[in-house]
Protein backbone atom coordinates (compact mmCIF):
# COMPACT_ATOMS: atom_id res chain seq x y z
CA UNK A 1 0.00 0.00 0.00
CA UNK A 2 2.77 2.28 0.59
CA UNK A 3 4.31 1.97 -2.60
CA UNK A 4 1.62 2.13 -4.62
CA UNK A 5 0.40 5.62 -2.69
CA UNK A 6 3.69 6.72 -3.25
CA UNK A 7 4.01 5.98 -7.18
CA UNK A 8 0.40 7.82 -7.18
CA UNK A 9 1.76 10.86 -5.74
CA UNK A 10 4.53 10.47 -8.65
CA UNK A 11 2.33 10.34 -11.40
CA UNK A 12 -0.49 12.80 -10.19
CA UNK A 13 2.30 15.78 -9.61
CA UNK A 14 3.77 14.42 -12.84
CA UNK A 15 0.75 14.02 -15.07
CA UNK A 16 -2.27 15.23 -12.79
CA UNK A 17 -4.79 13.87 -10.66
CA UNK A 18 -7.24 13.56 -13.45
CA UNK A 19 -4.70 12.03 -15.94
CA UNK A 20 -5.64 8.09 -17.21
CA UNK A 21 -2.34 7.34 -16.07
CA UNK A 22 -2.56 8.64 -12.60
CA UNK A 23 -6.38 6.52 -13.01
CA UNK A 24 -4.73 3.09 -13.09
CA UNK A 25 -2.36 3.59 -10.44
CA UNK A 26 -5.25 4.73 -8.10
CA UNK A 27 -7.21 1.54 -9.09
CA UNK A 28 -3.91 -0.75 -8.12
CA UNK A 29 -3.80 1.28 -4.55
CA UNK A 30 -7.86 0.69 -4.29
CA UNK A 31 -8.05 -2.98 -4.63
CA UNK A 32 -4.90 -3.07 -1.96
CA UNK A 33 -6.92 -1.17 0.41
CA UNK A 34 -10.03 -3.11 -0.14
CA UNK A 35 -8.55 -5.97 0.32
CA UNK A 36 -7.07 -4.66 3.16
CA UNK A 37 -10.22 -4.15 4.99
CA UNK A 38 -10.93 -0.24 4.59
CA UNK A 39 -14.28 -0.06 2.17
CA UNK A 40 -15.21 3.51 2.35
CA UNK A 41 -11.84 4.50 1.23
CA UNK A 42 -11.45 1.86 -1.94
CA UNK A 43 -15.26 2.90 -2.37
CA UNK A 44 -14.17 6.68 -2.97
CA UNK A 45 -11.36 5.73 -4.78
CA UNK A 46 -13.23 3.87 -7.55
CA UNK A 47 -15.73 6.47 -8.20
CA UNK A 48 -13.02 8.26 -8.86
CA UNK A 49 -11.64 6.45 -10.99
CA UNK A 50 -15.44 5.85 -12.83
CA UNK A 51 -15.90 9.03 -12.96
CA UNK A 52 -12.16 9.76 -14.99
CA UNK A 53 -12.36 7.26 -16.87
CA UNK A 54 -16.33 7.80 -18.24
CA UNK A 55 -15.24 11.73 -19.02
CA UNK A 56 -11.85 10.89 -20.43
CA UNK A 57 -12.76 7.92 -22.56
CA UNK A 58 -16.38 7.81 -23.09
CA UNK A 59 -19.59 5.57 -21.26
CA UNK A 60 -18.93 2.53 -23.65
CA UNK A 61 -14.73 1.51 -23.74
CA UNK A 62 -13.83 -1.42 -21.96
CA UNK A 63 -11.80 0.94 -19.92
CA UNK A 64 -15.56 2.25 -18.54
CA UNK A 65 -16.69 -0.94 -17.86
CA UNK A 66 -13.75 -2.27 -15.79
CA UNK A 67 -14.74 0.75 -13.61
CA UNK A 68 -17.89 -0.10 -13.41
CA UNK A 69 -17.23 -3.70 -12.42
CA UNK A 70 -14.85 -2.67 -9.68
CA UNK A 71 -16.89 -0.18 -8.16
CA UNK A 72 -19.71 -3.11 -8.07
CA UNK A 73 -17.49 -5.64 -5.97
CA UNK A 74 -16.90 -2.49 -3.49
CA UNK A 75 -20.61 -2.09 -3.39
CA UNK A 76 -21.15 -5.83 -2.79
CA UNK A 77 -18.52 -5.55 -0.43
CA UNK A 78 -19.45 -2.89 1.77
CA UNK A 79 -22.89 -3.97 1.90
CA UNK A 80 -21.95 -6.93 3.49
CA UNK A 81 -19.87 -5.22 6.06
CA UNK A 82 -22.54 -2.27 6.74
CA UNK A 83 -25.62 -3.59 7.74
CA UNK A 84 -27.24 0.20 7.33
CA UNK A 85 -25.31 0.71 3.70
CA UNK A 86 -26.85 -3.44 2.95
CA UNK A 87 -29.85 -2.55 0.65
CA UNK A 88 -28.91 0.65 -0.77
CA UNK A 89 -25.28 -0.96 -1.87
CA UNK A 90 -26.38 -4.23 -2.99
CA UNK A 91 -28.85 -2.49 -5.37
CA UNK A 92 -26.17 0.29 -6.42
CA UNK A 93 -24.00 -2.48 -7.04
CA UNK A 94 -26.71 -4.37 -9.80
CA UNK A 95 -27.21 -1.05 -11.41
CA UNK A 96 -23.37 -1.05 -12.28
CA UNK A 97 -22.94 -4.57 -13.19
CA UNK A 98 -25.97 -4.57 -15.66
CA UNK A 99 -24.13 -1.18 -17.25
CA UNK A 100 -20.92 -3.16 -17.50
CA UNK A 101 -22.83 -6.01 -18.99
CA UNK A 102 -24.46 -3.58 -21.53
CA UNK A 103 -21.41 -2.55 -22.51
CA UNK A 104 -19.38 -5.77 -22.93
CA UNK A 105 -22.56 -7.24 -25.37
CA UNK A 106 -22.23 -4.09 -27.31
CA UNK A 107 -18.30 -4.74 -27.94
CA UNK A 108 -17.60 -8.16 -27.61
CA UNK A 109 -20.83 -10.03 -28.09
CA UNK A 110 -23.14 -11.97 -26.04
CA UNK A 111 -20.51 -15.13 -25.85
CA UNK A 112 -17.33 -13.64 -24.73
CA UNK A 113 -15.17 -14.78 -21.85
CA UNK A 114 -14.93 -11.14 -20.58
CA UNK A 115 -19.14 -11.18 -20.63
CA UNK A 116 -18.73 -14.64 -18.35
CA UNK A 117 -16.91 -12.49 -16.37
CA UNK A 118 -19.74 -10.10 -15.44
CA UNK A 119 -22.14 -12.71 -15.48
CA UNK A 120 -20.56 -14.81 -13.03
CA UNK A 121 -20.12 -11.58 -10.51
CA UNK A 122 -23.53 -10.92 -11.45
CA UNK A 123 -24.95 -14.37 -10.22
CA UNK A 124 -23.02 -14.10 -6.61
CA UNK A 125 -24.91 -10.36 -6.62
CA UNK A 126 -28.14 -12.13 -6.78
CA UNK A 127 -26.92 -15.14 -4.62
CA UNK A 128 -26.10 -12.38 -1.68
CA UNK A 129 -29.88 -11.84 -1.79
CA UNK A 130 -30.72 -14.99 -1.62
CA UNK A 131 -32.22 -14.93 -5.39
CA UNK A 132 -31.08 -18.63 -6.49
CA UNK A 133 -33.67 -18.86 -8.87
CA UNK A 134 -32.30 -15.65 -11.25
CA UNK A 135 -28.90 -16.48 -9.86
CA UNK A 136 -28.74 -20.15 -11.90
CA UNK A 137 -29.59 -19.36 -14.93
CA UNK A 138 -26.78 -16.38 -15.40
CA UNK A 139 -24.24 -18.87 -14.12
CA UNK A 140 -25.36 -21.55 -16.02
CA UNK A 141 -25.02 -18.97 -18.89
CA UNK A 142 -21.66 -17.95 -17.78
CA UNK A 143 -20.34 -21.81 -17.41
CA UNK A 144 -21.47 -22.64 -21.20
CA UNK A 145 -19.54 -19.61 -22.62
CA UNK A 146 -16.23 -20.79 -20.65
CA UNK A 147 -17.02 -24.14 -21.73
CA UNK A 148 -17.52 -23.55 -25.10
CA UNK A 149 -14.32 -21.38 -25.54
CA UNK A 150 -12.01 -23.05 -23.35
CA UNK A 151 -13.10 -26.48 -22.65
CA UNK A 152 -14.60 -28.69 -20.30
CA UNK A 153 -11.24 -29.34 -18.25
CA UNK A 154 -9.82 -25.89 -18.35
CA UNK A 155 -9.20 -24.57 -15.01
CA UNK A 156 -11.95 -21.47 -15.37
CA UNK A 157 -14.67 -23.90 -16.52
CA UNK A 158 -14.50 -26.21 -13.73
CA UNK A 159 -14.09 -23.35 -10.99
CA UNK A 160 -17.04 -22.28 -12.87
CA UNK A 161 -18.88 -25.76 -12.81
CA UNK A 162 -18.02 -25.57 -9.56
CA UNK A 163 -19.82 -22.37 -8.68
CA UNK A 164 -23.05 -23.53 -10.29
CA UNK A 165 -23.15 -26.96 -8.39
CA UNK A 166 -23.24 -24.29 -5.12
CA UNK A 167 -26.56 -22.24 -6.93
CA UNK A 168 -27.84 -25.69 -7.61
CA UNK A 169 -27.69 -26.73 -4.07
CA UNK A 170 -29.06 -23.47 -2.86
CA UNK A 171 -32.33 -24.45 -4.93
CA UNK A 172 -32.96 -27.67 -2.87
CA UNK A 173 -30.78 -30.07 -5.71
CA UNK A 174 -28.28 -31.60 -3.25
CA UNK A 175 -28.16 -34.84 -5.26
CA UNK A 176 -26.95 -33.19 -8.54
CA UNK A 177 -24.96 -30.34 -6.42
CA UNK A 178 -22.76 -33.02 -4.85
CA UNK A 179 -22.12 -35.19 -8.22
CA UNK A 180 -20.89 -31.54 -9.72
CA UNK A 181 -18.93 -30.84 -6.68
CA UNK A 182 -17.43 -34.46 -6.34
CA UNK A 183 -16.25 -34.14 -10.73
CA UNK A 184 -15.05 -30.58 -10.44
CA UNK A 185 -13.08 -31.80 -7.41
CA UNK A 186 -11.46 -34.49 -9.20
CA UNK A 187 -10.98 -32.80 -12.46
CA UNK A 188 -9.48 -29.84 -11.30
CA UNK A 189 -7.13 -32.42 -8.95
CA UNK A 190 -5.88 -34.03 -12.18
CA UNK A 191 -5.53 -30.79 -14.43
CA UNK A 192 -4.19 -28.47 -11.21
CA UNK A 193 -2.64 -30.50 -8.74
CA UNK A 194 -3.33 -29.99 -4.74
CA UNK A 195 -0.92 -26.61 -4.22
CA UNK A 196 -2.75 -24.40 -7.06
CA UNK A 197 -5.13 -21.35 -6.59
CA UNK A 198 -7.81 -23.18 -8.80
CA UNK A 199 -7.76 -26.44 -6.38
CA UNK A 200 -8.45 -24.10 -3.27
CA UNK A 201 -11.48 -21.89 -5.10
CA UNK A 202 -13.28 -25.69 -5.96
CA UNK A 203 -12.53 -27.48 -2.46
CA UNK A 204 -13.66 -24.42 -0.81
CA UNK A 205 -17.10 -24.68 -2.58
CA UNK A 206 -17.08 -28.18 -2.11
CA UNK A 207 -16.67 -27.35 2.12
CA UNK A 208 -18.89 -24.60 2.32
CA UNK A 209 -21.73 -25.98 -0.18
CA UNK A 210 -24.44 -27.84 1.29
CA UNK A 211 -25.10 -31.92 -0.13
CA UNK A 212 -27.90 -32.92 2.17
CA UNK A 213 -31.32 -31.81 3.08
CA UNK A 214 -31.45 -29.83 6.21
CA UNK A 215 -27.66 -27.99 6.31
CA UNK A 216 -29.44 -25.19 5.15
CA UNK A 217 -31.59 -24.37 8.08
CA UNK A 218 -28.06 -24.40 10.52
CA UNK A 219 -27.06 -21.03 8.68
CA UNK A 220 -27.13 -17.85 9.73
CA UNK A 221 -27.75 -15.01 7.15
CA UNK A 222 -27.38 -11.14 7.36
CA UNK A 223 -29.78 -9.68 9.50
CA UNK A 224 -32.21 -12.92 9.80
CA UNK A 225 -34.18 -11.53 6.47
CA UNK A 226 -34.07 -12.20 2.93
CA UNK A 227 -33.36 -9.24 1.08
CA UNK A 228 -35.57 -8.04 -1.81
CA UNK A 229 -34.04 -6.16 -4.22
CA UNK A 230 -36.45 -4.20 -7.08
CA UNK A 231 -35.40 -5.52 -10.95
CA UNK A 232 -33.92 -2.47 -12.72
CA UNK A 233 -34.92 -1.98 -16.72
CA UNK A 234 -31.76 -2.48 -19.01
CA UNK A 235 -29.43 -0.10 -18.70
CA UNK A 236 -29.71 2.60 -21.79
CA UNK A 237 -27.18 4.98 -23.23
CA UNK A 238 -28.26 9.02 -22.91
CA UNK A 239 -28.75 9.29 -26.58
CA UNK A 240 -31.70 6.01 -26.36
CA UNK A 241 -33.47 7.82 -23.59
CA UNK A 242 -33.48 11.25 -25.63
CA UNK A 243 -34.77 9.52 -28.55
CA UNK A 244 -37.36 8.11 -26.22
CA UNK A 245 -38.65 11.01 -24.66
CA UNK A 246 -38.74 13.03 -28.16
CA UNK A 247 -40.67 9.91 -29.46
CA UNK A 248 -42.93 10.20 -26.56
CA UNK A 249 -43.12 13.97 -27.09
CA UNK A 250 -43.76 14.19 -30.51
CA UNK A 251 -46.79 10.98 -30.22
CA UNK A 252 -48.44 13.38 -27.15
CA UNK A 253 -48.05 16.39 -29.24
CA UNK A 254 -50.07 14.45 -32.18
CA UNK A 255 -52.91 12.98 -30.26
CA UNK A 256 -53.68 16.78 -28.80
CA UNK A 257 -53.73 18.26 -32.06
CA UNK A 258 -55.92 15.56 -33.56
CA UNK A 259 -57.97 15.72 -30.35
CA UNK A 260 -58.37 19.53 -31.23
CA UNK A 261 -59.37 19.18 -34.38
CA UNK A 262 -61.94 16.63 -33.34
CA UNK A 263 -63.46 18.92 -30.94
CA UNK A 264 -63.40 22.19 -33.06
CA UNK A 265 -65.30 20.00 -35.96
CA UNK A 266 -67.59 19.24 -33.07
CA UNK A 267 -68.69 23.10 -31.68
CA UNK A 268 -68.43 24.81 -35.07
CA UNK A 269 -71.84 25.74 -36.34
CA UNK A 270 -73.70 24.63 -39.66
CA UNK A 271 -75.24 26.82 -42.22
CA UNK A 272 -78.28 25.69 -43.59
CA UNK A 273 -80.39 27.36 -46.72
CA UNK A 274 -84.05 27.38 -45.59
CA UNK A 275 -87.11 28.59 -47.26
CA UNK A 276 -88.03 31.28 -45.10
CA UNK A 277 -85.05 32.84 -46.48
CA UNK A 278 -85.28 32.72 -49.39
CA UNK A 279 -88.77 34.43 -49.46
CA UNK A 280 -87.36 37.38 -47.45
CA UNK A 281 -84.59 37.61 -50.08
CA UNK A 282 -87.59 38.16 -52.75
CA UNK A 283 -89.63 40.29 -50.97
CA UNK A 284 -86.29 42.37 -50.56
CA UNK A 285 -86.10 42.69 -54.27
CA UNK A 286 -89.62 43.24 -54.91
CA UNK A 287 -89.51 46.32 -52.41
CA UNK A 288 -86.59 47.65 -53.89
CA UNK A 289 -87.74 47.47 -57.40
CA UNK A 290 -90.85 49.25 -56.62
CA UNK A 291 -88.65 52.09 -55.16
CA UNK A 292 -86.89 52.35 -58.21
CA UNK A 293 -89.98 52.82 -60.05
CA UNK A 294 -91.23 55.39 -57.82
CA UNK A 295 -87.81 57.88 -58.22
CA UNK A 296 -88.29 57.16 -62.17
CA UNK A 297 -91.49 58.65 -61.68
CA UNK A 298 -90.63 62.01 -59.81
CA UNK A 299 -87.36 62.68 -61.97
CA UNK A 300 -89.53 62.52 -65.32
CA UNK A 301 -92.26 65.24 -63.04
Amino acid sequence: EEIASECYGIISEAYGKLSLSACNVLSTLATIVRKRGKYEMAFEMFVDILSVRDCALGPHHPATAVALAQLATSYRIRAKHDFNFHDEGLMLAKNALRRALTIKEHLYGKNSLKLATTLINFAKLYSDTHDYKRAEPVMKRAYEIRTAILGEKHPDSIVTKSELASVVSRRGRFDEAKTMLLESLNEILLVCGKDNPKTDKVFRNYIFTATEEGVHDLELHFGNRKVEIEELPPYRYIWERCFDAIKTLCLSCTHKIIESINNHRKTKPIVENDDDDDDDDGSYSDDHGEKEEMTEEHKSD
